[in-house]
């Protein structure tokens, strides 16, 4: 061994491999209070200390049940926490918000207006998206007619054949534009619609929701127990992180389903 081997370049090298399995990266915007994040091991809860002022992709650290914003995160790091999550064809609509573009979104439980993050203003036209079971968050344009129709559970693998899709009932393209001209003659319904985007996932029914000093007095109902809170915005409370060195062994459902039971724990909290 060389008397003049530096160890220490090595060591450091070690120490932040092993921290690296305790930051995820994770989508933020105002109003997010938790992260389901998959860790090397499987799903964990985490509360986030603070919200950024700008909506992006973020690098979080872990202590405990507390996730905190370290940095924003890089191009590549935001790409590969994309590039796990399962693919949706999706149909923008004014107001950020998008439509299930087939049958095979609605299977994915996108089954009207949802929230899209990070969309561009573009009305009506087509987009792929990823979801990870609560909210959608805009990757690119669609290239081409086909990959808009059949770019949803049919990349994943999908039990329906291309023949199967087509004479399935519904339009989304027709469906959309109506959802539109709903929009513009009642923009008031987008705030429904992200409301609902949490509470229907969650098995909760939306019963009233007014505007309270700049936020939201909303009154929902859940297994015949009414609720009634004041949330800062309409935004989904929770979003999903993944730590990715520790993501070999990732499976989106069951980060989907720590996400669908603790939807409404920030508001309740």
């Amino acid at each position: 061994m060389r008397d003049d081997l530096d160890l220490s370049g090595v060591l450091s090298q070690l120490k932040r491999a092993d921290e690296a399995l305790t930051e995820f990266v994770a989508p933020l915007w105002p109003g997010a209070r938790l992260a389901a994040a998959w860790m090397e091991r499987g799903p964990r809860l985490f509360r986030v200390a603070e919200t950024p002022a700008e909506t992006g992709y973020y690098l979080l650290g872990t202590a405990n049940d507390t996730a905190t914003v370290l940095r924003p995160a890089e191009d590549a790091e935001a790409r590969q926490y994309l590039a796990y999550l399962p693919r949706a064809a999706v149909i923008l609509l004014p107001a950020g918000l998008a439509y299930p573009a087939s049958f095979a979104e609605r299977l994915q439980g996108i089954t009207g207006p949802r929230p899209i993050h990070f969309a561009p203003d573009a009305p009506l036209e087509s987009a792929r998206a990823r979801f990870d079971g609560v909210n959608l968050f805009y990757d690119r344009a669609e290239k081409t007619e086909a990959e808009g129709l059949f770019g949803g559970l049919l990349a994943e693998s999908s039990i329906f054949t291309p023949g199967e899709l087509l004479d399935t009932p519904g339009d989304g393209a027709g469906a959309a534009e109506a959802a539109a001209r709903e929009l513009e003659a009642h923009p008031e319904n987008a705030v429904a619609a992200r409301l609902n985007a949490v509470l229907e996932p969650a098995g909760a029914t939306l019963v009233a929701w007014a505007p309270a000093d700049g936020a939201l007095a909303v009154t929902w109902t859940r297994d015949d127990d009414a609720r009634t809170a004041v949330l800062p915005s309409a935004a989904s409370p929770i979003t999903s992180g993944i730590c990715l060195p520790g993501a070999r062994h990732f499976a989106p459902a069951r980060l989907t389903r720590l996400l669908l039971d603790h939807l409404l724990d920030a508001w309740q909290g």
